[in-house]
């Protein structure tokens, strides 16, 4: 696989897990959902970026991780809610709130997970950081 097809590929996986709140929160589901579209964006980091991981118990009670682990959380947090946010008023403006389960909108979220686990070379997992990943990918 190309790495231009392979970037393609990983670009749609990246839709899906943000079309997942996007989706909840244009079928008008409150904010009960929004924790868990939270621990999907959490996972796709540890997926995507797992080097930058303890893996100590000992590790995770320092200071700098927890700061580092705060900081991805509200980012990811704030992206959730952002597009929740922005897919309930387009739903209530328009007055298009799809009747769609639960597990439709989170479902789609988490099919990103696999599919782009599928995407990453073994050998990248833990050879790259989050930092290099983008330039390596447009220097292949």
């Amino acid at each position: 696989m190309t790495p231009r097809l392979q970037n393609w590929l990983l670009m749609i996986c990246a839709g899906l897990l943000y079309f997942g709140p996007m989706l909840a929160g244009l079928a008008g589901y409150g904010w009960a959902v929004v924790p868990y579209f939270i621990a999907v964006f959490m996972l796709w980091q540890v997926q995507r970026s797992p080097k930058l991981w303890p893996r100590s118990v000992t590790d995770w009670k320092s200071a700098p991780v927890l700061i580092a682990l705060g900081s991805r959380f509200v980012v990811q947090a704030g992206l959730v809610i952002f597009c929740f946010v922005i897919a309930r008023g387009i739903g209530g403006v328009t007055g298009i709130l799809p009747p769609l389960m639960i597990g439709t909108p989170l479902g789609i979220s988490l099919l990103a997970l696999p599919f782009s686990r599928l995407l990453q070379p073994a050998k990248s997992a833990h050879s790259q950081t989050a930092a290099s990943a983008p330039m390596d990918a447009m220097n292949a």
